[in-house]
């Protein structure tokens, strides 16, 4: 896989490949611009562990207000509860962060490389009843 170092006319359309798939499984799963743009980030840029997360948070802000008005118009988002979770998410994240500036490159990959293990089986297992009835034909 080809390496992008940072922002140029050569990584032009990697970078908007990362940016059409993360956006899209954000819109349609909450999950793109953490766990996917963070990914493929990682995984073909030489771009630090810390720009990427930062990147991400830049990129990201934009999207999910676009994302989150279109499911407000159709009444989707639940009001009272976007005050307690984007409230106390808001302060775990201003902390995160400047902990996140202070651990070292290498353990910041390592941790992202665990983050993303750990919720991974999560996700697995959470998904594997509907799967087994998804086999079993009966959805």
């Amino acid at each position: 896989a080809k390496q992008f170092e940072h922002f140029d006319r050569s990584n032009v359309l990697g970078l908007a490949g990362f940016g059409s798939v993360g956006g899209f499984t954000q819109g349609f799963a909450a999950l793109g611009g953490g766990l996917i743009q963070t990914f493929y980030m990682s995984s073909y840029t030489q771009i630090c562990q810390h720009s990427i997360v930062a990147t991400s948070l830049a990129a990201t802000t934009l999207v999910n207000m676009v994302a989150a008005s279109i499911y407000l118009k159709e009444g989707l988002v639940c009001k009272r509860s976007v005050g307690i979770v984007g409230g106390i998410g808001g302060l775990a994240l201003v902390g995160s962060s400047y902990l996140a500036l202070k651990v070292p490159e290498k353990e910041m990959k390592s941790a992202f490389a665990a983050f993303l293990v750990v919720s991974s089986a999560l996700m697995i297992k959470k998904g594997m009843p509907a799967l087994r009835r998804l086999l079993a034909g009966r959805c």
